[in-house]
Parts: structure tokens; sequence; C-alpha cells
């Protein structure tokens, strides 16, 4: 999960934790989480997304502002990740999840991450 620079402080952040570590423990897949430092701009964000992309994650999720358009506009460098951004996505192509509740925002997470595992 790439997050701004709160971290996992955040409530949209702390909900999508709270989904991707149930995805954890019911699949035994690896999560991790990194926060953009720095300038909360898009161009700084990329080197944080490029940075999880080359890891090779089976899914990159992220959270506010700088991070989702930093997913946006490089998800196309790496086609074999999938993709998930929590609120409103500004690409079509590119998956979002949104709940009402901290915990309709996890449990969104959860399937989207869960889902992931499976392919």
């Amino acid at each position: 999960m790439l997050t701004d620079d709160r971290g996992l402080a955040g409530p949209e952040a702390a909900a999508s934790w709270q989904g991707m570590q149930r995805a954890s423990s019911a699949t035994s897949i690896k999560i991790q989480h990194l926060a953009v430092v720095g300038k909360q701009t898009p161009e700084n964000a990329e080197g944080f997304f490029n940075t999880l992309g080359v890891q090779r994650c089976r899914m990159v999720v992220a959270v506010g502002a700088a991070p989702v358009a930093a997913l946006v506009a490089g998800h196309k460098r790496f086609p074999d990740v999938q993709y998930l951004v929590v609120g409103v996505s500004p690409d079509p192509a590119v998956p979002a999840v949104s709940g009402v509740s901290a915990e309709d925002l996890a449990a969104g997470v959860e399937r989207q991450v869960s889902s992931a595992a499976d392919r």
C-alpha cells in the first residue's frame, strides 16, 4: 500500500490496512506499506510508486491524493501488477474502492486484495 505522509494514521489508510491485514491472514500473502516522504506531489510520489512496482508487488493499493495520482500516471509501466485506488479513481482503467464507514472500506479492500491473491 502506498500512502501519503500520514502513513497508516490517516483514516482511509488505517481502514485499508485493516482490510489488507485480514486478506493476508486469510491467504498468507505478504503485505507492506510505504509512505510518501517529502512533498505531497504526484511527481515526488512517483518514485515511491516505482519502488513498489520494481519489487514485483502483485497489487498496489494507493491512498491519498499524491499516491493516487502517481499510481494513475504510472500504472502502465508495470502491466503485471494489479491496482486499487482508495476513494474515487480518476482513471476508469484503475479500479477503486470506497466505503461509507471504516468497516465498509476495510471489507472492500479485503475483497480486492484477496481476489488478487487468487490470481
